[in-house]
């Protein structure tokens, strides 16, 4: 178990460093979360910094546990394998799909060298170059 915590570590750490390399043409700054980002799928977003907060429609009802910002997109990542993604500033947002055999639940998620890449459980890692 040490070994597999050992190996998450260092998987994330990677995508960390990877995402705060990546050059990006955008404004917004890349987040990456690996805490409960989305409770039931509930997705919130802001225009004004922050200031205010509000609703938007989620396409899963699966808890979303990580999300990040590259390419004009929003991906967030959750349990069961849950991926959705907006390319609307977060206004709406799609269910996409993995080509894992097994949905697992996914923990994290960043984007660097236009590639989005995601890691979960049992030291699953799956990744998108077509913005998810």
């Amino acid at each position: 178990m040490k070994s597999l915590t050992s190996w998450f570590v260092l998987i994330v750490s990677i995508a960390v460093i990877v995402s705060s390399c990546a050059k990006s043409d955008d404004s917004k700054t890349a987040t990456t979360s690996t805490d409960n980002v989305g409770s039931s799928g509930n997705i919130v977003r802001s225009t004004d910094n922050g200031s205010s907060w509000d609703n938007a429609t989620s396409p899963t009802a699966n808890t979303l546990d990580g999300v990040t910002f590259g390419n004009n997109t929003f991906v967030a990542v959750g349990v069961n394998g849950g991926i959705v993604r907006s390319t609307d500033n977060g206004s709406s947002w799609d269910n996409a799909t993995t080509n894992s055999t097994a949905p697992t639940s996914l923990w994290g998620v960043t984007f660097g060298n236009n590639t989005f890449v995601a890691v979960g459980y049992q030291g699953n890692i799956v990744r998108s170059t077509d913005n998810g």
